[in-house]
């Protein structure tokens, strides 16, 4: 096993026994939050029938939310950590679960979306942002209609900084995604210290 994939491991395992099924365990601040961001990921496009993979689904929430909603899908959800695989398949078993690492990671089919919620806020590596850019770009790859991904913007104050996560600048993050595909929207409208963005096969 790689040491990232370890220290990947080891984070979630201490906060899973430490907080169980709640948002603190994925490093997320609040079940608000958490459903904000869905919101906003999910303006993408019209998901009704779709199939989507989320990446780092954790608990499969987005299964939940987008269930609660009235939206159906066909689900699949993709996380390293065993733990969570195991909690959102016993909360989700109408989905599909796969424990992998998302660098190996190879869907049966093109999904329509794929959705990345907070996945890669917390900083294990040391080239942390040009590893999230090449595996934006492979998973956009992977896609039928588009991929959104929310991250931490450097547009905040910087004295609420943590040195364990990582904060992307959006215009890097906009010229990367621009560098993928001609189609992008960026949203910096929902909270102070976070974006997402949208990115389209076609227009």
């Amino acid at each position: 096993m790689k040491e990232v994939e370890r220290r990947v491991l080891d984070f979630y395992a201490e906060r899973w026994q430490q907080f169980g099924y709640d948002t603190r365990s994925l490093g997320i601040g609040s079940r608000e939050s958490q459903e904000l961001r869905f919101d906003v990921l999910t303006r993408i496009g019209d998901l009704h029938g779709a199939s989507v993979l989320d990446v780092g689904c954790g608990f499969g929430d987005l299964h939940d939310f987008l269930e609660k909603r009235g939206i159906p899908v066909r689900y699949t959800g993709l996380d390293l950590q065993p733990s969570f695989i195991e909690e959102a398949r016993r909360r989700c078993p109408d989905g599909e679960f796969f424990c992998a690492d998302v660098e190996a990671f190879e869907p049966k089919d093109p999904p329509d979306y794929v959705f990345i919620s907070g996945t890669f806020n917390v900083k294990f590596r040391e080239d942390q942002e040009a590893w999230v850019f090449r595996t934006l770009r492979r998973l956009f790859e992977k896609t039928r209609c588009g991929l959104a991904i929310n991250m931490l913007s450097t547009y905040y104050d910087p004295g609420h900084f943590r040195e364990d996560m990582f904060y992307c600048k959006p215009e890097r993050a906009l010229a990367e995604a621009h560098a993928i595909t001609r189609w992008v929207t960026l949203r910096h409208d929902y909270m102070p210290h976070d974006f997402t963005l949208y990115l389209y096969r076609k227009g």
